[in-house]
């Protein structure tokens, strides 16, 4: 069992409770509809509470019910009857805080290790549970004389056990009770069930929390009537509006401070998109545009959605829209392998140069886009400014009105301005975006799997392929590790304590598809009679020189040899740099270090020459518009006579930052080596 990250805290918790009429309240409130005081909600940050749907309530009734036994749900409050929130907080993978009658009862989470849904309840939850349940599941009885201990937080030891569940095994959550039934402590299985009569010493369960620390809370009006989220609305009515008031106010504030940029809005379909737009709209005399680009792995709902909002609020006329073609997708992914959280060349190519597409023949001109982020999002975005630049997308200023709203803001302005939302939310998913993106934790994509088993089926074929292919342990695929390029240290410790084989990290994995150029760099370097470094490598296929030429120039001076099929560099520094058509190439020079940097740079652009996707991100930084699309070959030219080797689209290109960062690593790892010891050079 691996430990808790450390939480993140993105902003003030802001709900709270009023127990008259068992509502939540934003802000901490006296209630909209009583006036009474709420008292504050004790949960974990980063506190971005959000409804928990039917299909929500009715998955994880079922996961507690496999788990306590029939019923136990119910006894937990989830009878459909009340509110129920969620807050998501850190864990190695999703876990949410269940929050019913304005108190945590437990939480849900998705366990890696065992590749399942699991339930933990606080210990009011299992009060809850276990003194109405006859039959009782996943419990650890002890005996009269080790109750006060155990109440007070001791572990449960072998000897003091009477009676136990016999499905328990290690790692995994137990409830201690008194022969009573009476709740004593929650904690994690050290041991296997089968063991235990069998122990004459040692630990059963360790307590993760217990009655010591455990206050009798005085529950509010669980029998209020009318407890809806209509209801909630209006015990938060005044808090909403003051939010709308704020955001329109904002939007026009930063209208007036960039008045020659025009206003566009960029919209997902996702919830926080949503109000984005509502609050434009709501803006009398004001003309915007509202930009999406379909990457081609959004949900068939979500394209639907968007039209049909698009309709609904008469905004026809005002919405540009980019197609992304499918095989592009594809086309990178046989390029670059499965993308990650720490590798996610897929947004630079399927969305930033769209987007930049997009605003250009939409707009015409650089855009001030009202942008759906919230600093509850992300410790990157709690992080963020509200008015902000990508220096991806440079033609866009970003500015987001919704800065500080939490999640639960933004459902009750959803709820009071009866807006139609993406229908996906209530079938178990808290954001929307890509079906596939490896931003996601594992238990959304295991939601993803049920709910959409035909678009997860081809992805799935793929990872399978790889895996096979590069002879990757079981875990990358079930545990999802396919989500990263290096794992981060949580996740590869909890894999070492399962006995993961990581070592595959310190791999280059290879392409199961047509990917097959590779670079060698010859380990022996060498000066010659004159002095110079001689550094020698080769790709392992046959290149294009006519086409490399145009990539070279960015970095030197070029001359290419028909005849002879050489193309060779020259750069102020004097290193010289030769490749032939068979792939052989040569640098020499002065010095080790430059020698070693531009041989580097000419490597990169080789790879950036014959693997170019055409995703067109370099063309937005070019100033003087010397890269265009050749369309026979959907890949990138450079007009010389426009180009003044600025080398922004080498820095920006998806190809070299995401695609090929071995190559980096190599001649670092190398010019080191030969730094180190000089006796690595040969003479002749």
């Amino acid at each position: 069992m691996s430990r808790r990250k450390t939480v993140p805290y993105l902003g003030a918790l802001k709900l709270s409770w009023c127990d008259n009429c068992n509502l939540p309240i934003l802000d901490a409130k006296p209630c909209g509809i009583c006036n009474a005081p709420s008292r504050d909600v004790m949960m974990s940050p980063p506190g971005d509470v959000r409804p928990a749907f039917k299909k929500d309530v009715k998955r994880i009734s079922k996961i507690i019910n496999e788990k306590f036994g029939k019923g136990s749900a119910d006894a937990l409050g989830l009878t459909g009857e009340r509110l129920v929130l969620l807050n998501e907080t850190s864990y190695d993978d999703i876990m949410d805080e269940i929050i019913i009658d304005g108190f945590i009862v437990g939480s849900i989470r998705y366990n890696l290790a065992l590749a399942l849904w699991d339930f933990i309840p606080r210990i009011m939850g299992a009060i809850r549970i276990f003194e109405k349940q006859k039959e009782k599941k996943k419990y650890v009885q002890v005996d009269e004389g080790a109750v006060d201990y155990i109440a007070k937080g001791f572990n449960v030891l072998a000897p003091g056990v009477e009676d136990f569940d016999e499905t328990l095994h290690d790692g995994e959550i137990a409830v201690a009770i008194s022969p009573q039934g009476k709740v004593l402590s929650i904690g994690v299985m050290k041991v296997n069930a089968s063991e235990i009569r069998k122990m004459k010493k040692g630990y059963v369960l360790k307590p993760k929390s217990s009655l010591k620390n455990y206050e009798e809370k005085k529950i509010g009006n669980t029998k209020a009537k009318n407890q809806t989220w209509e209801q909630a609305v209006l015990a938060n009515k005044a808090t909403i509006e003051a939010y709308e008031k704020k955001g329109i106010n904002a939007i026009m504030r930063t209208m007036k401070h960039h008045p020659k940029l025009p206003l566009t809005v960029s919209f997902s379909g996702g919830k926080d998109s949503l109000v984005c737009l509502q609050l434009a709209n709501k803006i009398p005399d004001i003309d915007f545009k509202i930009i999406f680009v379909n990457t081609s792995l959004e949900f068939p709902e979500t394209i639907q959605y968007i039209e049909d909002v698009i309709k609904q609020m008469n905004l026809s006329e005002q919405f540009c829209r980019k197609d992304i073609p499918e095989e592009k997708f594809w086309t990178a992914v046989k390029k670059f392998g499965p993308p990650g959280k720490d590798y996610r060349y897929c947004c630079k190519i399927l969305k930033i140069g769209p987007v930049n597409d997009l605003i250009e023949e939409c707009i015409g001109k650089k855009t001030l886009s009202l942008v759906g982020q919230r600093a509850y999002e992300s410790i990157s975005r709690s992080e963020s400014k509200a008015l902000w630049s990508n220096p991806w997308i440079p033609n866009q200023l970003n500015f987001s009105p919704i800065q500080k709203w939490t999640a639960l803001h933004i459902w009750l302005y959803i709820f009071k301005e009866k807006l139609a939302y993406n229908p996906l939310y209530e079938e178990g998913l808290s954001r929307i975006g890509c079906w596939l993106c490896p931003a996601s934790n594992q238990g959304t994509l295991e939601i993803i799997k049920i709910i959409k088993p035909d678009l997860w089926k081809n992805w799935q074929e793929f990872l399978i392929k790889w895996k096979n292919k590069n002879k990757l342990p079981e875990e990358w695929l079930k545990w999802g590790l396919w989500r990263w390029k290096q794992l981060p240290k949580n996740i590869s410790t909890l894999a070492t304590m399962q006995g993961v084989d990581i070592s595959y990290e310190k791999r280059t994995l290879k392409e199961p598809g047509d990917w097959d150029l590779h670079f060698e760099l010859i380990e022996n370097f060498a000066t010659c009679k004159s002095g110079k470094i001689n550094i020698e490598g080769y790709f392992t296929k046959a290149l294009n020189l006519p086409r490399l030429e145009q990539f070279w120039r960015i970095f030197a001076d070029t001359d290419y040899d028909s005849d002879l099929g050489i193309l060779t560099a020259k750069t102020n520094d004097n290193v010289s740099v030769v490749i032939s058509a068979n792939g052989s190439i040569i640098a020499k020079g002065d010095e080790i270090a430059p020698v070693f940097k531009i041989m580097n740079k000419l490597v990169l652009e080789v790879y950036r020459s014959e693997e170019c996707t055409g995703c067109k991100v370099c063309l937005v930084h070019c100033k003087t518009k010397a890269i265009t699309i050749d369309p026979e070959i959907n890949q990138v030219v450079i007009d010389q006579n426009l180009c003044e080797k600025s080398k922004q689209c080498h820095f920006h290109c998806p190809v070299i930052k995401y695609g090929h960062k071995e190559i980096d690593d190599l001649f670092d790892e190398n010019i080191e080596i030969l730094d180190q010891s000089k006796s690595r050079i040969t003479h002749y």
